[in-house]
């Protein structure tokens, strides 16, 4: 997912979180890394989506979108139509993405569709006083998109927006006090997972009508969750904090990363293979469903701020530089 306006962003979590970092010294030894530089974009890049090993979308600060179809080798930069901080990119099939944004010193706040690939993208939704971070479909209708938005004064509200046409309409469905949504997984029609700097995570089984907050453990920020079913999820945050859950939130097991340092993205192919990416150049990868996570981060004071894996063999990291690592084979 995504690399925030920090200053702003840690401000208001400020307001709803305390917290300490723990004094012991967590000593982790990194694997020989298997990454390798592919790309530096001049864009400051936030997220990435590849729809197989070839086609593949980052977007960043500024409205940036740059795409490629040759598995990384090459990157174009395509016309967004918005200055704006494009927050996330997610891909429903070859041709249908959704890209959400915004940026909180104007906010203001847009999704953008694609149904071409990527090659052209139309605006579907702009708001004002808000910023929207993360967006997740789970076929090409149904869809949300989460952030959050300033009410009054210094007053804020997480929000979720909702459509059941493709983006055609987008509607107002979900709020809470007090919050900023980071991160929503849709795993079917009806069940979908949010997360927010608050340490909240909530859960909808009938389609976002009811929302219910689960008791999860940990009191830090939150910033990406990924579901791969309806029952097997993984939520990364603050302190290197990882959280699991096999049953769809009903009980949640920390897992250890090893590290300190803020995870800001997690990606998973299926119930075992996952990918977590964050700050200070860190990559964490897991084969075993996160029983152990091998550290395999590159010596970089960069963040890697989204990540893409596409199959066992091929997974793209965006950092906020504009660095492309790719998977070396």
């Amino acid at each position: 997912m995504k690399y925030f306006d920090l200053c702003l962003s840690l401000f208001l979590v400020s307001i709803i979180f305390i917290s300490s970092c723990s004094e012991d010294e967590i000593i982790n030894v990194p694997e020989v890394p298997k990454w390798e530089l592919q790309y530096s974009a001049s864009e400051h890049l936030i997220s990435v989506c590849f729809t197989d090993t070839n086609n593949g979308i980052a977007v960043g600060y500024y409205g940036a979108i740059i795409k490629t179809d040759d598995g990384g080798l090459t990157w174009k930069a395509q016309n967004s139509g918005t200055d704006l901080s494009l927050n996330d990119v997610f891909f429903s099939d070859a041709n249908n993405g959704w890209i959400a944004g915004g940026t909180s010193t104007s906010y203001n706040s847009i999704i953008l569709h694609t149904t071409d690939g990527g090659t052209t993208w139309t605006q579907q939704w702009t708001g004002n006083r808000s910023v929207l971070y993360s967006v997740s479909f789970i076929d090409n209708n149904v869809g949300m998109a989460v952030g959050y938005r300033n009410t009054t004064g210094f007053d804020f509200e997480g929000f979720l927006l909702k459509t059941t046409n493709g983006g055609q309409d987008w509607e107002f469905q979900f709020s809470s006090t007090m919050r900023i949504f980071t991160g929503v997984s849709l795993s079917d029609i009806n069940i979908a997972n949010v997360v927010d700097v608050g340490s909240g995570a909530f859960r909808t089984t009938n389609g976002g009508v009811t929302w219910n907050q689960q008791n999860i453990g940990i009191t830090s920020p939150l910033w990406s969750v990924n579901y791969t079913d309806n029952d097997n999820g993984t939520i990364v945050g603050e302190f290197g904090e990882i959280i699991r859950t096999t049953n769809g939130g009903t009980n949640w097991v920390k897992q250890s990363s090893g590290i300190t340092e803020r995870l800001l993205d997690v990606s998973f192919i299926d119930s075992s293979n996952g990918i977590a990416v964050g700050y200070q150049g860190t990559i964490l990868r897991t084969t075993n469903a996160g029983v152990t996570w091998v550290n395999q981060s590159l010596q970089s004071y960069e963040p890697f701020n989204g990540v893409s894996f596409v199959d066992t063999k091929n997974a793209w990291i965006v950092g906020a530089n504009g660095s492309i690592i790719k998977t070396k084979h």
